[in-house]
């Protein structure tokens, strides 16, 4: 399969807690439609990032996540959200 690119947005919610929580990530298929993505799911949820990770599926070896965009109320520390 050989080196591929995804993009993720992930959008967060403040639970009843008030601690921010990640919520279900939307597969995007460009860095455009990842910042549109973030755009529009941080209106509607509060906060929200779009991250792109390359690497090799067959051989799980992938680069460090690259945050793409970031709107809203995130988490200032993302390792745990853009890691497998």
């Amino acid at each position: 399969m050989g080196t591929m690119t995804y993009f993720v947005v992930l959008p967060f919610i403040r639970n009843e807690d008030g601690d921010l929580c990640a919520v279900e990530p939307k597969e995007a298929r460009s860095v455009e439609q990842a910042r549109r993505f973030t755009a529009s799911l941080a209106e509607k949820h509060g906060g929200a990032i779009a991250f792109s990770r390359t690497g090799d599926p067959q051989l799980g070896d992938w680069e460090d996540a690259e945050i793409l965009a970031r709107v809203g109320e995130v988490p200032a520390d993302l390792a745990e959200y853009t890691s497998e």
